[in-house]
């Protein structure tokens, strides 16, 4: 666990504090199985493993080595954790008949609590922190032939946005220039690798202030929303709120709907097309001051 002049300085800064940090992980571990119910409800055809391991990431929030002077997290064929997998599918078959997801979620985070607290103090010591004046809130992936094994890349030839997860004092929309500055050292990467496209699958491409920074072309490539719902932060990013911490109303949405209140969609632009919507972004701004984002 964090020391106490860490709390402190983490706290004087604006970041994110350990507290929040371990009230994230514990919320976002109840909503998850409250969806994962919900979803093999959905889909009755949906083995309770799979779902568990495709739908919602909880493996990497849970200790599995029992020792508190060095938590671990499982790998999927790690026998620690399947054998959680058998213990949570024990209390999914004994609540599937329940008329809600209420039991198994609090039966299913019981038996998670501790686990949580074991580990939450490492997870969070590995987020990066980023200064206010560091412009790496994005990165990307070179060109690739494939996805993954046996999914051909979306868009031959062009790189893969991320936004990665890292802690800040404010959102990365608070600032409108700070996000295009960002935008620029991508660019900048890709002119120096002869990279002339990007796409990215996320729940941004679903937010109004995120496709702000793209250009028409971007919106002409725009996807459909893609419910097959996965694992990742493509998916569960948008319950983080802008310091990183649990967003409460996100959860409260999806609890009411069933629903995610973005879902994920596929885009992609030409670099050059990117290159000058962001540039006409900065010579706005810097006629009129640094604007900062309803």
């Amino acid at each position: 666990m964090p020391t106490k002049s860490a709390f402190r300085s983490e706290r004087a800064s604006g970041i994110k504090t350990y507290d929040e940090h371990l009230h994230y992980i514990h919320e976002i571990v109840k909503l998850k199985l409250w969806y994962l119910w919900n979803w093999l409800h959905w889909h009755p055809d949906e083995d309770f493993s799979h779902a568990l391991k495709e739908r919602v990431d909880i493996r990497t929030k849970v200790d599995v080595s029992g020792d508190a002077s060095n938590p671990q997290t499982g790998r999927r064929d790690d026998t620690r954790w399947l054998s959680l997998v058998n213990q949570l599918a024990d209390l999914y078959r004994k609540s599937w008949d329940k008329p809600d997801a209420s039991a198994f979620e609090y039966e299913a985070h019981k038996l998670l609590r501790e686990r949580i607290n074991a580990i939450s103090s490492k997870d969070y010591e590995a987020i990066p922190r980023l200064r206010e004046d560091q412009y790496e809130s994005l990165r990307y992936e070179s060109p690739r032939k494939e996805l993954f094994p046996g999914c051909p890349f979306p868009v031959p030839g062009s790189a893969l946005l991320h936004i990665p997860v890292k802690l800040r004092q404010t959102s990365i929309f608070a600032d409108r220039t700070y996000l295009a500055k960002c935008f620029v050292r991508i660019i900048e990467c890709c002119d120096q690798e002869g990279i002339d496209k990007l796409w990215t699958e996320t729940w941004l491409n679903s937010y109004p202030k995120w496709l702000k920074y793209f250009p028409q072309e971007w919106m002409d490539n725009m996807g459909p929303e893609i419910k097959d719902t996965l694992w990742h932060l493509g998916y569960w990013g948008q319950f983080l709120n802008a310091r990183g911490a649990f967003n409460g109303k996100h959860a409260r949405i999806m609890r009411e709907t069933g629903e995610f209140p973005y879902w994920l969609r596929q885009s992609w632009c030409h670099v050059e097309r990117l290159r000058e919507h962001i540039q006409g972004i900065l010579r706005r701004d810097s006629c009129y001051g640094d604007r900062q984002e309803g």
